[in-house]
């Protein structure tokens, strides 16, 4: 019997075609929109300014006996001495196409002035915000950007996180 792990993923009205595109991009074989009013919670409506009458819920999944879960101290280990990430630094990974509607330089923002956190992207970055995005690279340490990573990289490690 196979499992699968689910991802959710809330998103503005509108943009759950970008979404499902960036998904299969990064692997999905394909995904379910609810169109759910009222999902995002008060907190996470007010920290994000999304009001949850522009919100869908878009559900993807990944297989998980893509992924070797028997390695994954070893896998997690080489992934921070690869990229000089502390072994005590509260990792945050994000990726697929990077682009403005993504809000990708604001996540560089929030990750960028946070202490004992780093930031692991990987994707492309869309030429739009490509000067901004190399500008927050280049100001704050603990972002690191390891450009596209095809599905099978993610399934090796990223995922494994």
């Amino acid at each position: 019997m196979s499992k699968h792990q689910v991802i959710l993923c809330i998103v503005n009205s509108g943009f759950t075609d970008e979404a499902m595109a960036a998904a299969k991009q990064c692997g999905a074989r394909g995904g379910t929109v609810f169109h759910a009013r009222g999902t995002v919670s008060k907190e996470a409506e007010k920290f994000f300014n999304i009001p949850s009458q522009k919100t869908d819920v878009l559900i993807m999944g990944a297989d998980d006996e893509n992924i070797n879960l028997t390695d994954k101290e070893q896998i997690k280990n080489k992934i921070r001495a690869e990229y000089n990430i502390d072994n005590n630094a509260f990792l945050i990974v994000s990726g697929g196409k990077i682009d403005k509607n993504k809000n990708f330089t604001q996540l560089m923002n929030a990750c960028g002035r946070l202490g004992n956190t780093h930031l692991l992207l990987f994707g492309n970055v869309d030429e739009g915000i490509s000067d901004e995005f190399d500008s927050l690279l280049k100001k704050y340490e603990n972002i690191t950007h390891i450009g596209w990573l095809d599905a099978n990289k993610v399934y090796e490690g990223v995922v494994e996180y």
